[in-house]
């Protein structure tokens, strides 16, 4: 290979000039012969001293390819195999990368394609900062590349396409007074558009923002607008509508024997938890333990209201509350939650004794 390589570097004397090397692309191309890089190098019909000229002028050979015109007449099911001069082999995964990024530059092969590109990303609602060029969703190394090629610095490229480099990003769209945020409820009211609050900040942020800002809440919005918050459509109807069915949903634990303790209710990742009516009770009632009073149940039911620097104790107030958990638990020891293990320690001194008095 490096005999070949050799005697191809001596022959790149037939393709002295930039010209040359083009008039040679399209002979080959009239006649019919594989354009691939891999095929012109190494092919039995190949033409190993147009390749590296080809290289040495235009600095790859797809470059040269798009100089000549013919670029569109590469095969599309083949992967281009634009290697790199011989003892200068690239692990496969970077010459991957490098045979894309020569892909790429073939696309703005001058400066009337960067400008073309700069339109349409604006066009698109792409940014238009050079940052998100390479960092992002919709990046373009190779339009960065072709930029400094052509313009040497991104403002420049920017005015070439008629955009002011100092406002890159048209300005949001702001509602200016309480007046048109009304009105544009209504409208979307009108059209059966979800108005709950989640939906208005995905399809309408700046509204739902101006509506905040002018009104102090979305609710007095919708309220303001004529709108009952009742019946907007998406808005999901709560759970509790007061304090009674608060109480009855407590009771009802109480007789189905479920546990009534905080930590009980909040932690989904006990089997019988109700983090709804928990946090709903404890901002009717102020606290949970004041909605289980409110309910007729005494404090003395729920131990575990009284609250304690030590979080275990929340659960396992006394001992005979860790060894009903130690019975109920199918687990070994050491697969028992930290707040079990550390409710044993606390109350029996080790995890063993705890054991042994549940035996």
């Amino acid at each position: 290979m490096a005999g070949l390589a050799h005697c191809a570097l001596r022959q790149v004397g037939l393709y002295s000039s930039p010209e040359s090397v083009i008039e040679g692309i399209r002979h080959r191309h009239n006649q019919g012969l594989s354009l691939l890089s891999s095929e012109t190098r190494d092919g039995a019909n190949g033409d190993n001293a147009l390749w590296y000229a080809a290289r040495k002028h235009f600095g790859s050979w797809y470059a040269a390819l798009a100089k000549a015109g013919v670029v569109d007449q590469t095969p599309k099911d083949k992967q281009p195999d634009d290697r790199p001069m011989p003892n200068e082999r690239l692990p496969s995964n970077e010459q991957r990368v490098l045979q894309v990024n020569l892909r790429k530059l073939v696309n703005y092969p001058d400066a009337a394609s960067v400008v073309t590109a700069i339109q349409r990303r604006r066009d698109e609602g792409m940014g238009l900062k050079r940052r998100e060029l390479t960092v992002g969703a919709h990046t373009d190394p190779a339009l960065l590349r072709a930029v400094i090629r052509e313009f040497e610095s991104w403002p420049a490229a920017l005015q070439a396409a008629g955009i002011d480099p100092a406002r890159k990003r048209p300005r949001a769209f702001v509602y200016e007074n309480e007046k048109a945020v009304a009105e544009r409820v209504r409208e979307l009211h009108t059209q059966g558009s979800p108005l709950n609050a989640t939906s208005v900040r995905k399809t309408e942020n700046t509204l739902y923002k101006s509506a905040r800002r002018l009104f102090g809440s979305w609710e007095k919005c919708l309220t303001l607008a004529g709108l009952s918050c009742d019946e907007i459509p998406g808005k999901k109807q709560p759970r509790f509508a007061g304090k009674e069915e608060i109480l009855e949903a407590i009771c009802g634990r109480k007789k189905a024997g479920l546990p009534l303790n905080a930590q009980a209710l909040r932690s989904r990742e006990k089997a019988n938890c109700d983090p709804g009516l928990f946090y709903t009770a404890r901002k009717i009632f102020g606290s949970w333990p004041k909605a289980v009073q409110a309910a007729g149940l005494a404090c003395e039911t729920a131990p575990e209201y009284k609250r304690s620097s030590r979080g275990f104790l929340w659960a396992y107030p006394s001992p005979a509350d860790v060894i009903a958990a130690i019975r109920e638990s199918t687990c070994r020891v050491e697969d028992w939650p930290d707040d079990l293990k550390e409710a044993a320690r606390h109350h029996f001194g080790t995890t063993s004794n705890a054991l042994v008095a549940v035996q």
